[in-house]
């Protein structure tokens, strides 16, 4: 029986009346307009520069103008806005204003146990009910390899969730700019070729794992290896490194031995691909599935509950066999 997850993205905050897009988001705390055609990452790092956003550190001054020494010579410095902490700060703020759709409950009732997801809000926890929510991996400040949240239902049943970009409950791991993305794509590369540090001990490759067979998932890495994966709301463009990394190493390992690799990852569009993008989802051993044309040109609700519906059957299907 193969393990299903599903992997969810902005596109399904977006259902929700009031949630700005990241643009609109952006203007509302930091006040600035940037060109739609500089990718999210690039955008973030742009905005950080503009001052009062980012300065230099400043020393301090007496009136006339020299710098005040301290009495082992050394000069005494005001320390520049911490911009970038105070701007995820704002960040996480806005975000925890808004709650969930109906599309999530849908979700929340699909027949898995993992959640993964790219935003950093919480609504899917409103939505799977009053259970107890737990935090795993608590270490993880910036980066978020293991970053994980155990639900556990009314019913004792428990649903994984895994914030891969970070999440507003620690505004320090959300995920936004160029830096952070190569920094987390770091650490990525690290665990899956064999030079990632749990608790003092180094974590296997992905391959001597998978040879010997993965016992527990510490990671929502090894869900791309060992799990069915459905992906929808998550448009997948070119600044998602993360993402288009681990679906290139995988499709390396199961080039190199088919036997190690036997799960299945689909993205459910409810707009047009573009032809490169499908281009690269057929390399990578993604299969697309595409709503019916006629199906296109209805709200974007019910293009997402037609999709889900596919998901489930998907789902059900896979699980049986």
């Amino acid at each position: 029986m193969m393990l299903q997850s599903i992997l969810y993205g902005n596109g399904v905050n977006r259902l929700t009346k009031g949630l700005p897009s990241w643009d609109q988001l952006i203007k509302e705390i930091a006040d600035v307009e940037l060109d739609n055609n500089i990718p999210n990452p690039l955008k973030y790092e742009a905005l950080l520069m503009k001052k009062p956003y980012r300065g230099p550190n400043q020393k301090l001054l007496t009136k006339d103008g020299k710098s005040l020494i301290t009495s082992d010579g050394k000069r005494l410095y005001v320390a520049g806005e911490l911009t970038e902490k105070k701007l995820k700060e704002k960040i996480a703020k806005r975000l925890g204003f808004f709650g969930a759709n109906s599309v999530y409950e849908t979700i929340s009732k699909l027949p898995v146990s993992h959640f993964i997801t790219t935003n950093y809000d919480n609504p899917l926890f409103i939505s799977i009910g009053n259970g107890v929510v737990n935090s795993r991996y608590r270490i993880e400040k910036v980066y978020s390899i293991r970053r994980n949240y155990v639900i556990t239902t009314l019913d004792g049943k428990q649903k994984q969730y895994w914030p891969m970009h970070g999440n507003i409950d620690s505004p320090a791991s959300i995920m936004l700019g160029f830096d952070h993305y190569c920094g987390s794509l770091a650490k990525i590369e690290q665990y899956v070729k064999g030079g990632y540090e749990l608790n003092g001990e180094r974590v296997e490759s992905m391959t001597k794992r998978l040879t010997d067979g993965i016992e527990e998932i510490i990671s929502w890495i090894d869900l791309f290896f060992v799990s069915d994966i459905h992906i929808i709301g998550l448009n997948l463009g070119y600044e998602e490194t993360d993402l288009w990394w681990v679906l290139n190493k995988r499709r390396r390992i199961k080039q190199a031995d088919s036997n190690l690799i036997k799960n299945r990852i689909y993205y459910y569009p409810v707009e047009n691909v573009k032809e490169d993008i499908e281009q690269l989802f057929n390399s990578f051993n993604v299969e697309v599935v595409h709503l019916e044309k006629a199906k296109l040109d209805r709200p974007f609700m019910e293009r997402y509950n037609e999709q889900l519906s596919i998901i489930e059957k998907n789902m059900q299907i896979n699980s049986e066999q």
